[in-house]
């Protein structure tokens, strides 16, 4: 292969290789950041439909158990057919049962079995007289509120579930029969196959504790109970159910081939009262399809550049190597016996010395006259400074070329060692230690490199080659040494290198360049998993919040109804009002969390602002011992803020310092202006990103707390939506999501800094426009 072949060669490989590894490492990025974004999402939806189907159950069990509670229905078991007003109290009950069941559409059948078993009361009249002695929903009844799994109704032919409560005499704590509402599982359906935020290929589906599909299938028809799932997803749900039973617990999510027979990712959650497991997937080719336009960019960039680089390698060797090609030409052709061909180029490197030189020689030897002068006239006419040395290493013969290249005469080097030519430094490096000690041994120099130095000091980069002259004894007569002038290939090599290090320059940037585009992909990714959190949210929010005030509306009814004197089920209704007013304040979280939010901007003084938020609070500072310490910086200029949407920020990080100091503490509040920059000491200059330029102005709010601190390993993830660390009745993960959003709608900053055990405190940073 030739020389020019090898370079451009090289420069193909090097830049393969390079691009390459960078490509590889810039994807297998991207893929993980995309995955891990579409497990969070999965995993938020399967666990809020999770939360919906237990919220369903309890209020269903609440249902039966404050059925099984009415006076009416126990004053009837306790009567006797023979009894006068047996009819007047079988009216009663079956009136009962009707207003119970209107107006809820999912329930079928209510049914008052006695004691033995026999239904003796029912709002289908066909359905009295029958044994159900040996039903589970009546034998599991007997030691409390039992809810019996999805099953198909005999006699409607529909899917039914039971929820099931035992009635017992206050007063002597006899059994007296059982209470069962069956219920068709549309509702339950109605909230799996609630799609919002699964694209076009998700889904979501229930299984029973025996494997079988008990929700509607997008793909296959009539699934319930005929469906049995056997995926790596849900076998290792049902390992989960062996493992941990109703405990709560962790779930991975993975990507697997789903009973349809596609690739997808996939999460599953546990319905743990009845050992049910919920699945969400969507399918991997739609999930992975933002990979997509970034493969392709990659792909090109691995594809082009390393054939520019190619091709500027083919345009260097060329350039290089051009000449010696010509030089290699002459010199066969010369061989060959043309001594009239010309080698000479206009070349002013040492290929181009080389090649006049060249051609000076040919000329000469076809001037040559008389054979004995031979040998000194190509002495003299190289143009490589030659000496011969004696084996003692004595200059006893130098050529003009020499001489003229260091400035001595031919009498001043004659009879002095060849050590005199070069430096103290370079006697030691060459004539010693190097390639020159080997060519005494072994007869023969070659490409050895090392400077002469001339009469006035100066040093001039050799490269030399020779050999040793031995007599027919094999003893050494003479030592013939050729050095060539590389000074320009020097300067070659040292362009070349200048060149090497702006081409490390270069890939520095484009090292930088990857850097900031992986942050900018990793905003974008963050941007649309809010986008998508926001439109799930808004979703479930609006199918929740009307049937929410339907319910509310019929506690309040049976508020008014139940005697005062029956305690318990006031207090029963009254834990069913505050469940439902914790739930519609979720959802309008979720509203508020999904709605885009324009921005009322007025200028505003920020400390009026905290006092106005913490007068909102003061009530719950009080009654938790909490002091509160202002430190508030004076005559500071307005800024321009949506007062609404700032006091919510206040309040939420005075709620959140509340609930770190359960016995009580300390609450420091400072406000100041300040100028953004690394010597300020308040950090905001290594996090103000593209926010805030060096030297702007800002002013600046602490929030800090002598609470129960954050740890370490969750402190990044404070801000992401549905985290918390709290349990599913006291918060909802997305208040410092919120506080964030609002803050970025303002151009400024927030963020937190917490010891474990020694208090939390949020910075916020607000511009000054």
């Amino acid at each position: 292969m030739k020389i020019a072949n090898k370079i451009s060669f090289s420069f193909f490989i090097t830049a393969l290789l390079l691009i390459g590894v960078a490509v590889f490492a810039v994807y297998g990025v991207t893929r993980k950041t995309v995955e891990s974004v579409m497990y969070a999402h999965l995993t938020s939806i399967a666990q809020s439909r999770c939360f919906h189907i237990e919220t369903f159950l309890k209020m269903k069990k609440n249902t039966i158990t404050q059925l099984s509670e009415s006076v009416v229905i126990k004053h009837f078991l306790l009567k006797d057919k023979d009894d006068e007003d047996y009819d007047k109290g079988f009216n009663d009950v079956v009136q009962r049962l009707k207003d119970t069941r209107e107006g809820v559409e999912y329930v079928h059948n209510i049914l008052v079995l006695d004691k033995n078993g026999i239904i003796v009361v029912s709002d289908e009249e066909s359905d009295i007289g029958s044994d159900l002695s040996a039903d589970t929903f009546f034998s599991n009844a007997k030691e409390g509120v039992f809810i019996k799994d999805v099953y198909r109704s005999k006699r409607a032919k529909i899917l039914s579930m039971a929820f099931s409560a035992p009635i017992t005499n206050n007063e002597t704590g006899e059994f007296l029969g059982v209470i069962t509402e069956k219920i068709t599982i549309e509702y339950l359906d109605r909230i799996i196959t609630n799609r919002t935020g699964l694209g076009e290929t998700g889904e979501i589906y229930l299984i029973n504790k025996y494997g079988y599909m008990i929700s509607s299938s997008r793909f296959i028809k009539d699934a319930f109970l005929k469906l049995e799932i056997d995926t790596e997803g849900t076998r290792k749900a049902s390992k989960d159910i062996k493992r941990f039973g109703v405990e709560e617990h962790g779930n991975s999510p993975r990507l697997y081939i789903n009973y349809n027979g596609v690739k997808v990712l996939g999460v599953h959650d546990h319905i743990h009262a009845m050992q049910w497991v919920l699945v969400a997937e969507i399918s991997g080719k739609e999930a992975l399809e933002s990979l997509w336009k970034t493969k392709f960019l990659l792909t090109l960039i691995m594809i082009g550049v390393p054939i520019w680089a190619w091709l500027i390698g083919v345009f260097v060797a060329e350039f290089t190597f051009r000449p010696i090609e010509k030089l290699c030409k002459g010199s066969v052709i010369v061989g060959s016996g043309n001594l009239d061909y010309k080698v000479g180029t206009d070349s002013k490197d040492e290929i181009g010395q080389l090649s006049r030189a060249f051609d000076k020689m040919i000329e000469d030897l076809k001037n040559v006259v008389v054979p004995k002068n031979y040998l000194g006239d190509i002495i003299e006419s190289m143009p490589e400074a030659l000496v011969v040395l004696t084996p003692e290493g004595k200059m006893e013969k130098t050529n003009k070329e020499l001489c003229d290249l260091l400035g001595y005469e031919d009498q001043e080097l004659i009879g002095k060692d060849i050590g005199f030519l070069f430096s103290e430094e370079e006697k030691k490096i060459f004539l010693k230690e190097s390639k020159f000690e080997k060519f005494l041994e072994t007869g023969e120099l070659r490409g050895a490199e090392a400077n002469y130095k001339t009469k006035d000091g100066k040093k001039i980069p050799m490269i030399f080659s020779g050999s040793v002259m031995k007599d027919k004894g094999g003893k050494v007569r003479s030592i013939v040494c050729v050095g060539k002038n590389i000074i320009d290939r020097k300067k070659v090599e040292n362009e070349l290198i200048q060149s090497q290090k702006a081409t490390l320059n270069i890939m520095e940037d484009l090292q930088d360049s990857y850097e900031k585009i992986k942050i900018a992909q990793v905003q974008l990714v963050q941007s649309e998993k809010m986008e998508a959190i926001g439109k799930m949210a808004s979703g479930i929010a609006h199918e929740v919040k009307n049937p929410l005030g339907i319910i509310l509306q019929g506690i309040n009814y049976l508020e008014g109804e139940v005697p005062s004197n029956q305690k318990d089920k006031h207090e029963i209704l009254k834990i069913m009002k505050d469940s439902i007013k914790r739930a519609d304040s979720i959802i309008r979280v979720l509203l508020d969390f999904s709605r885009a939010g324009k921005l009322e901007i007025n200028p505003e003084g920020i400390n009026l602002v905290i006092e106005s938020s913490l007068v909102l609070v003061e009530h719950k500072l009080n009654s938790k011992n909490i002091e509160v310490f202002q430190e508030f910086e004076k005559d500071m200029p307005k800024i321009a803020i949506d007062l609404k949407k700032i006091e919510q920020v206040f309040v939420n990080l005075f709620d959140n310092a509340i609930d770190a100091m359960p016995d009580g503490g300390k609450l420091y509040i400072r406000s100041y202006l300040t100028r953004v920059d690394d010597e300020t000491g308040n950090g905001v200059g290594n996090r103000s990103d593209d926010v805030f330029k060096c030297g702007e102005k800002a002013i600046i709010v602490e929030i800090e707390d002598t609470g129960i601190g954050i740890d370490e390993d969750i402190e990044n993830n404070l801000f992401d939506p549905f985290f918390t660390t709290k349990g599913r009745t006291e918060g909802t993960g997305l208040g410092l999501s919120i506080v964030k959003n609002i803050m970025h709608l303002h151009e400024g900053l927030i963020y937190a800094e917490s010891k474990k055990d020694k208090g939390t405190k949020f910075i916020i940073v607000f511009k000054l426009r």
